[in-house]
């Protein structure tokens, strides 16, 4: 069985916190060694404070897959959340040496820093988030042009061959 990632989530977005948890776990009677199934979990438990909740599940991930990057870094967001600052800057970290591109885990890493007094540290984090964020934005934009000259070409395409056909 896979799981349907629209029920967890609709029950989310509906109110019904029980029916995504319901969901997500019936997910993980037929998938218990889907690091993703647990991490969707976690998030369900975080956003319903249920802090120790999403520990274990995100912890349950990194049993399946150590380098999972996002579980590090969700680890480091329930750490900032609960003002465990010196924990959180392990858990980002971490996360950012598995995966040096998840350029939001930066914003957290320097607000945890910051927290810390931290403050030298704190301002090259946002300076790293925010040019990384600029790159990503300008990458973005690249592909949203290059995929308009595509659907323009194939436009253009159908319009001369419509025209040669008549």
């Amino acid at each position: 069985m896979t799981l349907d990632p629209s029920k967890p989530r609709l029950a989310q977005i509906e109110g019904d916190p029980a029916g995504a948890i319901e969901a997500l776990t019936q997910a993980l009677r037929f998938n218990p060694n889907d690091p993703n199934i647990h991490k969707e979990l976690a998030s369900v438990y975080a956003a319903q404070g249920r802090a120790d909740d999403a520990f274990c599940e995100l912890m349950a991930a990194l049993l399946i897959d150590r380098r999972d990057a996002g579980a590090h870094s969700a680890i480091g967001q329930l750490y900032l959340d609960s003002g465990r600052d010196r924990e959180a800057v392990a858990a980002f970290n971490r996360a950012l040496e598995l995966m040096p591109g998840y350029y939001e885990t930066r914003y957290a890493l320097a607000t945890a820093h910051a927290r810390l007094g931290h403050t030298a540290e704190a301002a090259r984090q946002l300076d790293m988030f925010e040019r990384a964020r600029r790159e990503a934005l300008e990458q973005s934009r690249r592909d949203f042009a290059s995929e308009a000259e595509r659907e323009e070409a194939v436009r253009r395409g159908l319009a001369n061959q419509g025209g040669s056909a008549r």
